[in-house]
């Protein structure tokens, strides 16, 4: 799952290197409406779908949290003496799959954000947890 974990970022980076991806939602640590309809109009049409397929290719961002959680999570149970805390990392994997989940929708429905209200809801939050789950399972390891 590791390995993979690799995989999977440096497939994401080369693409997101090649198409020149600004401000990706998914990269920053807070985002919301204005702010996402922002970064999607800069993408452009030919921007936006390429952005969708680096979320739905094989190595692209749904399958990231998909290698990294259980790895991490692996790892956490193996370095800690508290086994509750092996799962920090798969929340911050739950959390990612739903802000994928989010700008998929985003996507779909650009420009009309509007019509994607949990998105919108969920998106933030999700981006948040992910971000403050990794931060801390790092930390922790780190510490460790």
């Amino acid at each position: 799952a590791g390995s993979a974990s690799v995989a999977v970022a440096a497939a994401m980076l080369r693409t997101e290197a090649a198409m020149g991806f600004p401000d990706r939602l998914d990269a920053s640590l807070a985002w919301d409406e204005s702010s996402a309809a922002e970064r999607l109009a800069r993408l452009g049409p030919s921007g936006r779908r390429e952005y969708r397929a680096m979320y739905v290719s094989p190595l692209g961002d749904m399958a990231l949290p998909l290698c990294y959680a259980p790895a991490l999570a692996a790892l956490c149970w193996r370095s800690f003496s508290r086994r509750p805390l092996a799962l920090l990392p798969l929340l911050a994997g739950a959390c990612d799959l739903l802000e994928n989940a989010s700008v998929l929708r985003l996507l779909d429905t650009f420009p009309r954000l509007e019509q994607a209200p949990l998105a919108l809801a969920v998106g933030p939050w999700a981006t948040f947890g992910k971000w403050a789950g990794l931060a801390l399972t790092f930390a922790l390891l780190a510490a460790h």
